[in-house]
């Protein structure tokens, strides 16, 4: 049975090398949205790298359906795509790729996305739970897939919970200004509208003050603490209140609650 290596523009012991235009995607393989913002720049900065350094990486493509598939390095391929498309490119470049071992499965592909590589782009929120969705789509449940990809349970679930939130969140976490689990965190706590709300107004607050990204008291400032002046002030009253004419008993609890306190403060 044919395999991938053996349609290679060249063979090695380990590597193979490919043409550019032998290469293909398939979305099923491949959660990573090459349209959104964040992979747009990402991809822009991969062909100036080529371009001034060379394809110094490895890719990893299999044999699936008859066509020689990107598994790993789909920014990197689009890079050398954007660069030919300039005209910077030249046809007898060859891109090194290992192929995949005998057996692995789509599933296998779809947690390794999710699993992290070293030299791979951390997928965003969206890519990850539709990568999540898929092998959902398996029949795994949540706390199989957290096995699979190296994730807690609670990960995993935030990350469906996630996909349920409203446009304009999604938009704000696509963009950075707001962290995934701020955004889940706050929507759970506030509902939706109120939640989303609130976000947009953190997002507000955080470039006013200069900042690209929303911090938790950017959403809800802290509730005041009580500071070592105010408890001094405490002990003052609870002093007065032991020196008052109480009952016994009443005089006891203060003098109880004195000692605690004088124990606090050292």
């Amino acid at each position: 049975m044919a395999s991938a290596r053996d349609l290679a523009a060249k063979r090695g012991e380990t590597v193979n090398y490919f043409n550019l235009d032998q290469l293909e995607f398939v979305p099923e393989l491949n959660a990573r949205d090459l349209s959104t913002p964040d992979n747009v720049a990402h991809i822009a900065w991969l062909a100036n790298e080529i371009k001034t350094k060379g394809f110094t990486s490895v890719m990893r493509v299999m044999l699936y359906q008859g066509k020689i598939v990107v598994t790993e390095g789909h920014c990197r391929t689009a890079a050398c795509q954007l660069l030919k498309s300039r005209g910077e490119w030249s046809d007898d470049m060859l891109l090194p790729a290992l192929t995949e071992p005998k057996g692995t499965t789509v599933e296998d592909l779809i947690a390794r996305q999710m699993s992290g590589n070293g030299t791979s782009k951390a997928l965003n929120p969206d890519e990850a739970a539709a990568n999540i969705k898929r092998l959902m789509t398996f029949g795994k449940s949540a706390a199989q897939v957290a096995v699979m990809i190296g994730r807690t349970p609670a990960y995993v679930n935030e990350l469906l919970e996630f996909q349920g939130a409203p446009t304009d969140v999604h938009k704000m976490v696509a963009a950075g200004a707001v962290a995934m689990s701020t955004a889940v965190k706050t929507l759970r706590k506030k509902g939706e509208a109120e939640g989303t709300a609130a976000l947009r107004a953190g997002v507000q607050k955080a470039v006013a003050e200069g900042r690209t990204k929303v911090v938790a008291s950017d959403i809800e400032p802290p509730k005041p603490k009580l500071t070592r002046d105010l408890f001094q002030v405490v002990v003052h009253l609870l002093r007065l209140a032991a020196t008052a004419p109480l009952t016994k008993g009443e005089t006891e609890q203060a003098k109880e609650a004195l000692a605690k306190a004088d124990e606090v403060l050292g």
